[in-house]
């Protein structure tokens, strides 16, 4: 199998018994062109600041950069800065606007802070929606011709996108020309069909309104239903569904009437319909279900997976879009990573004899029987050697390192990774998806049936 079609399993997975499968739908069901996406909400975020909140005309030389941002980067409101962070909150590469901190500048201002959510100093990047966000609250940050504080600058940001989004510019201009910003792919169909194919109950469960559900999923799946309707393919629709607090509310459900977009009170929801509003537990009702048979997938990590895992206790399944190209990178780098591993293996070989030179000269502990009869000048010529065969493995890993990053974002590297440790965005998904991938589309790769299994422990 491709890697890049692989499900991740962090917690078993019985796919079996999952009765009802809930979806989100952007980035989700429905992907986009992230760039262009992006960029459109980059520029009219950029007008919005100069018309309401008078930032200098001059910011309209900024542009949107995607190699500059990625999922998991923690802004810091208060320095202005881009970080990225180990599991256990320890900056490992930081930049302001597009310069790089470096290590002793980055020591002077970290090295005593463990970066903690629960400052309102950081905020963490957890979509893809965020990226253009997080952008343009960089590259004003250090535009010269900008003197606003840097936590005023993030709240003017997100303000402004906020409203772009709220007051449909955003969407109008999507509506308008979907086939410009999204990427259709036939196989999204083709898993859907696949798990009502095996009785699987399927609800499309959105914080999007029904007038950009509609054109939104017209477009990426009635080319490939042979006449039919995406609407078919789902035993229920609840759009504007309001999470995170739809996983934890008792709200009413409203029916939609297709057509028109107009509301109506209910006493009861059915299959076949599609609501507004509404909770996750009317969806456990509708299908007589607990919460175990329920798996929603979804590309957010916080307001997603984490409060439909943690409040209603069903299980979950992130749509990571960056990890196709992520993993695709791992690919090209898995030849350099071998060599590495070889050659850590020799340093710490060299270490280990090292460590035993130290307990002798220490005097105060027992070592191996090769040193303990050598001579102290034998002693020192070994020592001399050791120290410089260990340092030339440490130019060759150098270079193979950086060989490896090359693959990768050339400002941050690897998205789960960083420096050595994991960082905290793959911690995060480790610690509430049960599993994860790249599309939607990789469930055709497995049997509806399937038993996910995480990897067999190991001491090695």
């Amino acid at each position: 199998m491709d890697l890049r079609n692989r499900i991740f399993v962090n917690r078993t997975l019985n796919m079996n018994a999952m009765k009802v499968i809930g979806f989100d739908m952007d980035y989700t069901l429905v992907m986009y062109d992230q760039k262009k996406l992006e960029t459109l909400v980059f520029e009219l975020a950029k007008e919005e600041l100069i018309k309401s909140h008078n930032y200098p005309e001059s910011i309209r030389n900024l542009s949107f950069n995607p190699d500059m941002i990625i999922r998991g980067l923690v802004i810091d409101k208060k320095l202005g800065n881009l970080l990225k962070i180990n599991r256990f909150g320890y900056v490992k590469t930081a930049y302001n606007g597009k310069n790089f901190l470096s290590f002793e500048n980055q020591k002077k201002l970290y090295s005593e802070e463990i970066i903690n959510f629960s400052n309102s100093r950081y905020e963490m990047v957890h979509t893809m929606f965020s990226l253009s966000a997080c952008s343009l609250f960089s590259g004003l940050s250090s535009h010269v011709d900008v003197k606003i504080p840097y936590e005023d600058i993030f709240n003017h940001v997100n303000t402004v996108i906020d409203s772009l989004h709220g007051n449909n510019v955003l969407k109008n201009v999507i509506r308008k020309n979907p086939s410009h910003y999204l990427i259709k792919n036939p196989l999204y169909a083709e898993t859907l069909i696949m798990l009502k194919q095996f009785d699987k109950k399927l609800a499309l469960i959105t914080n999007s309104d029904w007038p950009f559900v509609k054109p939104m999923m017209d477009e990426c799946y009635n080319p490939y239903l042979n006449g039919g309707k995406w609407e078919d393919l789902f035993d229920i629709i609840v759009v504007s569904s309001e999470k995170p607090a739809f996983f934890s509310n008792t709200n009413k459900f409203l029916e939609v009437d297709p057509s028109t977009g107009h509301l109506k009170n209910i006493d009861h929801i059915t299959t076949g319909h599609i609501y507004q509003a509404g909770s996750a537990k009317g969806i456990e009702a509708l299908f007589n279900v607990k919460s175990q048979d329920v798996l929603y997938v979804g590309d957010h990590i916080y307001s997603d997976i984490l409060q439909s895992k943690k409040i209603c206790k069903w299980r979950t399944m992130l749509v990571f879009d960056e990890l196709k190209e992520e993993l695709l990178a791992a690919e090209k780098g898995t030849h350099d990573l071998t060599l590495i591993r070889s050659l850590m293996a020799e340093k710490e070989t060299y270490e280990l004899e090292l460590d035993q030179i130290y307990k002798y000269r220490e005097k105060t502990y027992s070592v191996n029987q090769e040193i303990a009869v050598m001579t102290e000048a034998d002693i020192n010529a070994r020592y001399t050697a050791l120290k410089d065969k260990t340092a030339k493995i440490d130019e060759k890993i150098s270079t193979l390192i950086s060989a490896m990053n090359s693959h990768f974002n050339p400002h941050w590297g690897e998205l789960m990774w960083a420096g050595n440790d994991k960082s905290m965005l793959a911690s995060a998904i480790e610690r509430f998806a049960c599993i994860y991938t790249g599309a939607v589309s990789n469930l055709l790769y497995y049997s509806p049936v399937h038993y996910f299994r995480p990897k067999m422990k190991s001491y090695d």
